[in-house]
């Protein structure tokens, strides 16, 4: 006879399975808390080796965290879906956030270039970026792929949300190998791959925060219309 724990254990299972909403509220749950761990990770960063740097990524992760918890908060009040014209006012507040923190990310990439010290001077700092890239990496991916058929533009924002921290940790990292493996490299050349991935990583950012904002007011206007 199974026990209750076994059996609660499987109507989770099997609730992840087939309910793509509950899925989706978890998957924001384990993101906005990995999300709140890597900020703070961040902040220590830059208290135990006295660089804004990290502080400003702590920022701009911190932002990203109040994004997700918007959408998640969303979420949990209301189903996917089932109000397209407030997911369309919620998507379009969290993509004007968006375009207001990539002043962060430049601040981020003017400091990267113009200060001399190194990104990350001990390992486990190092270690903990590369596996939160790989992170944040993978679930952007898995969910373009899984949920690009959920006409939601909540779960849209959701995906822009998880490729623009994947772009800022890939840029994190590479600012990150460069000081560690970068020994034989000039100033000049460190600078120079920092700022061509800077400005690639905050150009892509802007254009989809740009485009998820023309878009949402475009639907927004279009919804209320049909509505009059």
């Amino acid at each position: 006879m199974k026990s209750k724990f076994v059996t609660e254990c499987e109507k989770l299972k099997n609730r992840l399975f087939t309910d793509a909403v509950f899925r989706t509220y978890v998957a924001l749950c384990a993101s906005l808390t990995i999300n709140l761990l890597y900020t703070g990770v961040n902040v220590l960063s830059g208290i135990m080796y006295k660089t804004n740097w990290f502080f400003v990524l702590a920022g701009y992760y911190g932002t990203l965290s109040i994004i997700r918890s918007m959408l998640l908060s969303y979420i949990k009040r209301n189903k996917l879906g089932s109000d397209v014209l407030s997911e369309w006012r919620r998507a379009r507040i969290c993509s004007a956030i968006l375009t207001l923190i990539n002043i962060s990310l430049s601040s981020v990439v003017l400091m990267m270039v113009s200060q001399k010290k190194g990104f990350v001077r001990h390992g486990i700092i190092m270690y903990v970026i590369i596996l939160y890239t790989f992170y944040i990496n993978v679930l952007a991916i898995v969910n373009v792929v899984k949920y690009r058929k959920l006409a939601s533009p909540v779960m849209t924002t959701t995906k822009i949300i998880n490729l623009a921290a994947a772009l800022v940790s890939l840029l994190a990292l590479e600012a990150t190998l460069l000081t560690v493996f970068g020994t034989g490299l000039s100033e000049s050349i460190k600078k120079t791959f920092i700022t061509a991935t800077g400005s690639v990583v905050g150009l892509i950012l802007l254009i989809m925060s740009v485009y998820m904002i023309i878009r949402s007011t475009r639907e927004i206007k279009r919804i209320e219309g049909e509505k009059k």
